[in-house]
């Protein structure tokens, strides 16, 4: 039995939603295991890494990007600089100054944060094209999100209390402060590359378009393309004109190009190398000139103390973090709505948790347990809440 295009449209992007979570939460241990390094540091070489890797792929990737207006390019940088290279520098920044559980929380709420702006935004054609989840069907999933996140962030400050360290109120309060900062990028980030994703959507697999929920085929606007197996047909005002197979002229309502979501990947790669290069040779040459006995000039430049691990850490999450984390969620930003799709950022938090546990060697606590628990039954809520839209707008 063949799936509904639009419920088709809802499990292939949580599920891709689910896979960038699981990618993105390697980025919150990497900070602990090299804490001896900067946050600069971090950020400039996990996007120098993911620059180089993104070299040999938009070479394979070529005839893609060479699509790519100077506009786009544009907009694939603005989103590397807020969206990369600044939010991990916050959020490596965090993590050093308050540890791995506090920041992870605080960026938990990307969820209610992306949803809440989301669907605030008042747009006429920015509601035509994602439509909106109302409020009485929103309410239940943030309710739960947001509990288990207090559970979690409770029972975490609980386990530091009693560790028997010295909390240092400052450092966290400061921590804290830099992880809203990642959070504000983030959402920045979030929202503007779904905007920008959606309105250059592609065709799916198996030539019939993949749509978010809520939204009606029959209410394609003049300008738009259609699929059928071995053509695409572009429905001009009154008319079809369809093309021949090999023809890669493909543009989405309003005349916009389309773009893959791979492909926009790569390009926000390539963006992102130079900031990270110009970011990295400040970053040196701070060092360079840093007073005699500072903590700068004694750092050994340009790896670190630990050159083979931050090497294999930087590449790492370089290519699994940031291009393939990327990949899968310009993949989900295509087929969600940003309020469903920013509540399914939850799936970082649950993997960062996971990986912080066992980094730590330890296993979580009942508390945090119910938290986790809270959390999937909010994405649970928040899916419900999709598929309900979807059968309400198209029927059985």
């Amino acid at each position: 039995m063949l799936m509904h295009p639009q419920r088709r449209a809802l499990v292939s992007g949580t599920l891709y939603a689910a896979a960038a979570g699981l990618t993105w939460g390697l980025v919150f241990v990497a900070p602990s295991i090299l804490a001896d390094y900067p946050p600069a540091l971090l950020a400039m070489g996990r996007y120098l890494a993911f620059g180089l890797i993104a070299l040999p792929l938009a070479l394979w990737d070529r005839q893609r990007l060479a699509q790519f207006s100077r506009a786009d390019w544009l907009e694939a940088l603005k989103l590397s600089a807020v969206g990369n290279l600044l939010y991990y520098l916050c959020l490596a920044a965090a993590i050093q100054n308050a540890g791995v559980p506090l920041p992870t929380m605080i960026i938990g709420t990307l969820p209610v944060v992306i949803a809440v702006v989301s669907n605030l935004r008042g747009s006429a054609a920015v509601r035509a094209r994602d439509g909106r989840l109302p409020w009485r069907r929103l309410a239940p999933s943030l309710l739960l999100i947001g509990a288990g996140i207090a559970c979690v962030n409770r029972a975490e400050w609980a386990h530091l209390q009693a560790s028997g360290g010295v909390v240092d109120a400052g450092r966290h309060l400061l921590g804290m402060l830099l992880a809203v900062g990642a959070v504000l990028c983030w959402t920045w980030y979030a929202i503007r590359n779904a905007d920008w994703l959606r309105a250059h959507a592609g065709s799916a697999p198996g030539g019939e378009a993949e749509r978010a929920p809520g939204v009606d085929p029959e209410s394609i606007p003049d300008g738009a393309v259609e699929h059928t197996p071995g053509r695409t047909v572009e429905r001009a005002a009154g008319a079809n004109m369809e093309r021949a197979p090999g023809e890669n002229l493909q543009r989405a309502p309003g005349g916009n190009l389309q773009r893959a979501p791979g492909a926009w990947a790569t390009a926000q790669g390539l963006a992102t190398l130079p900031l990270a290069v110009v970011g990295y040779a400040l970053w040196w040459g701070w060092t360079a000139l840093a007073p005699a006995g500072s903590v700068a000039a004694t750092f050994a430049m340009p790896l670190g103390p630990r050159p083979e691990l931050f090497l294999g850490l930087m590449l790492t999450i370089g290519l699994m973090a940031s291009w393939l984390g990327t990949l899968c969620w310009n993949a989900a930003s295509q087929r969600l709505p940003p309020a469903l799709a920013g509540q399914l950022i939850v799936f970082e938090s649950l993997a960062a948790l996971a990986y912080a546990f066992v980094w730590r060697g330890q296993l979580p606590g009942g508390l945090t347990l119910l938290g986790i628990t809270l959390l999937l039954f909010g994405v649970l809520a928040a899916l419900r809440g999709g598929v309900a839209r979807a059968a309400a707008a198209h029927g059985p």
